[in-house]
C-alpha cells in the first residue's frame, strides 16, 4: 500500500463520517417525529385522510453542516 499517513487517515475520515451519516439522519428523523407529535398535537392531526399527509412524511433533504 503506498499510501501516506495523512493520506491513509483522511480516507479513514472519510469513511467513518460516510457510515455515520445515515445514523444522524435516523436520529433527526426520530427528533422531527417527536416536534411534530409535541407541536402539532391532535388539532394537525390528519387521520390519513387521501391527499392530507404531513409534511414530514413528504420526500425532503437535511442539510448538515461542520462548524
Amino acid at each position: 500500500m503506498s499510501l501516506k499517513i495523512s493520506e491513509l487517515e483522511a480516507d479513514i475520515e472519510l469513511q467513518l463520517i460516510q457510515e455515520l451519516i445515515p445514523l444522524g439522519l435516523m436520529h433527526i428523523r426520530e427528533v422531527l417525529k417527536v416536534e411534530v407529535k409535541h407541536f402539532a398535537r391532535d388539532r394537525y392531526r390528519r387521520n390519513k385522510i387521501a391527499g392530507h399527509i404531513r409534511w414530514s412524511e413528504q420526500l425532503a433533504s437535511v442539510c448538515i453542516q461542520k462548524s
